[in-house]
């Protein structure tokens, strides 16, 4: 019943998050159906945000800021072939 719950809470709180991430303009999560508890999501590109300025930040800078205020989020560029983005 103790594992239960925790896993439970974890995918409640992975569902929220996402929620949460998707309304705002300057990222975008990857399609996840929960199967983990956990959020993927990047940056928005040039053009698909609300405010089409050039951002002068990128997801590892994010992370690092995240970290400053005790979250792990790491950042990674994907595998060989899509090395040019990064979640």
């Amino acid at each position: 019943a103790g594992y239960t719950k925790m896993i439970t809470n974890m995918h409640n709180v992975a569902v929220y998050l996402k929620e949460q991430i998707d309304e705002l303009d300057h990222f975008r999560t990857i399609k996840n159906e929960f199967s983990l508890p956990l959020v993927a999501f990047s940056l928005t590109q040039k053009g698909e945000e609300a405010d089409d300025s050039e951002r002068q930040y990128t997801e590892f800078d994010v992370a690092d800021r995240m970290r400053e205020r005790g979250w792990v989020v790491p950042a990674y560029s994907l595998a060989p072939g899509a090395e040019s983005i990064t979640v």
